[in-house]
């Protein structure tokens, strides 16, 4: 493992100020030609990896990184991709990375429209994406593709083979079905009814969720002789809480003999508190997603199962294979299929010290 060089040991080296060799590494300008040129020598002497970083300053640029993802203030499952980016930035920025957020409301497509119009004219060198819309994604990298454009697409998967798609960093959304409907299995009489609820607008344009779906019927489907009998409850747009609460109501309460529901995204929470007022504890949950009011519910039982789909590490992984590919020239896994952890309340305190802990390492 190399030894960290530290800024202070190439100033004293070059003999030059710790704030010369900062904007030499930085490209900040305001240094004489023949001071830069001794800087790069000794990064050059110290292993500094300097044919890297002297490649990026002769092009006198930075690698400017887009990133569109849904606004984590509306959804607090994308402050962990955020953070996971703030982590990788960290370990790359002395080549001269740096990101632009383009933040989209994840009901409204015209928003995820109007943020990827402005990054386009932005013209980033790369992008950093969670597709959630399929058609309006599939336009949007093909316009990357035009304009050579390279992306690296996380959460959601969108199969493309052309030379700008860097890769995928993510869950498998099928098998995290097939996962969910094998975990409610555990919970249910063999032949009961379980339910698929997704809390999504625009439903047939989310292309994980569907394949979350396909993965969750098809497990059932060879399960027990195709015994258990799968529905789909689909609630959109999603409004409010009582509304939400309305609609279950009138479509969950008539459903005969359900025994367990998988929500499809991050908000199981909104499902369990209203099993709770409702007095339906003979229903199981298996949800997704380790945010605070899941994790709440799970240690006081009302949540059974959550899948842990490592958001933060999509982002950490989705900066650093972008650095790896464009930077360093190097090598990276063009997919990267991160594991689907099982959380339960004998379990969820690891997974949060886990969690807190790939802030500081990853």
């Amino acid at each position: 493992m190399k030894n960290r060089i530290r800024i202070k040991d190439i100033a004293e080296r070059a003999q030059v100020s710790r704030g010369t060799v900062d904007r030499v590494l930085h490209n900040r300008g305001n240094v004489a030609p023949e001071i830069k040129q001794r800087i790069l020598e000794v990064l050059e002497e110290l292993n500094y990896e300097r044919n890297i970083i002297a490649s990026t300053l002769a092009y006198n640029r930075l690698l400017r990184i887009a990133i569109l993802l849904p606004d984590y203030s509306d959804d607090p499952f994308w402050e962990e991709p955020k953070n996971g980016i703030e982590m990788a930035l960290k370990s790359v920025e002395h080549y001269g990375v740096t990101v632009s957020y383009y933040l989209f409301d994840q009901d409204d497509t015209q928003s995820f429209m109007n943020q990827t119009e402005q990054l386009l004219q932005d013209a980033p060198d790369a992008i950093l994406l969670a597709p959630d819309f399929f058609n309006e994604s599939m336009v949007f990298l093909e316009k990357c593709q035009q304009r050579g454009i390279p992306y690296m697409q996380i959460n959601t998967h969108l199969a493309r083979k052309e030379s700008c798609n860097l890769g995928y960093i993510g869950q498998d959304t099928y098998q995290s079905g097939v996962l969910a409907g094998r975990l409610l299995s555990y919970l249910i009489p063999p032949e009961s009814t379980v339910g698929v609820l997704h809390l999504e607008k625009g439903l047939p344009n989310a292309h994980h969720l569907i394949e979350k779906e396909k993965g969750f019927r098809d497990f059932f489907a060879r399960h027990n002789n195709g015994k258990t009998k799968v529905v789909q409850l689909a609630f959109s747009p999603f409004g409010e809480r009582q509304e939400l609460f309305d609609f279950l109501d009138q479509n969950l309460l008539s459903v005969i003999d359900i025994r367990g529901l998988m929500v499809t995204t991050s908000r199981i929470f909104l499902l369990a508190e209203y099993l709770q007022e409702r007095a339906m504890d003979h229903i199981s949950l298996v949800g997704f997603d380790l945010i605070e009011k899941n994790i709440q519910l799970l240690e006081e039982g009302k949540i059974q199962f959550l899948i842990n789909q490592n958001p933060f590490k999509q982002g950490y992984y989705g900066i650093m294979n972008i650095v790896e590919h464009l930077i360093k020239k190097s090598e990276a896994e063009s997919m990267r299929m991160l594991p689907l952890d099982i959380a339960v309340k004998e379990n969820i305190h690891y997974y949060v010290k886990a969690t807190r802990d790939l802030r500081v390492v990853v």
